[in-house]
């Protein structure tokens, strides 16, 4: 809900006059495609609810060093035993930046996980993780 209040927010900030509005896509049946203006109004949302200053300085306290690269050890910490699936993921998964994104420990210290932290989905958060380039493949 806040991610689409800011979202509205956005198109007001970002698109005065404009008062098309549609709660479904306006993109044909089975396009990915979304128009360039929800895509702005997106980044303004995440931009707002998540900056960038905060969320590196919410990442390095976590993860101490930023990108953070896909190894053993890493998949180790977040998962435990099941690390290894992490390392199995098909190439282009958002399976290592979802875990990162939703994890509430790492390296034996626990803490409120980032999408928590900043009151964002798992998806919302891999994005703007993503967008940040915190996470490697």
């Amino acid at each position: 809900m806040r991610f689409t209040g800011a979202h509205e927010i956005g198109h007001y900030m970002l698109h005065p006059g404009e008062v098309f509005h549609r709660d479904r896509p306006i993109s044909e049946v089975g396009s990915s495609a979304r128009p360039q203006i929800e895509q702005d109004a997106d980044y303004f949302a995440a931009c707002s609810l998540a900056s960038e200053k905060l969320i590196k300085e919410e990442f390095e306290l976590r993860f101490s060093y930023m990108p953070l690269p896909l190894t053993d050890a890493v998949a180790y910490h977040l998962r435990g035993e099941k690390g290894q699936e992490l390392m199995r993921a098909n190439t282009g998964s958002l399976e290592f930046a979802a875990a990162v994104a939703g994890a509430h420990s790492f390296g034996g210290r626990r803490f409120t996980s980032l999408a928590d932290r900043f009151g964002l989905s798992i998806k919302a958060m891999v994005i703007r993780l993503q967008e940040l380039g915190l996470v490697g493949g």
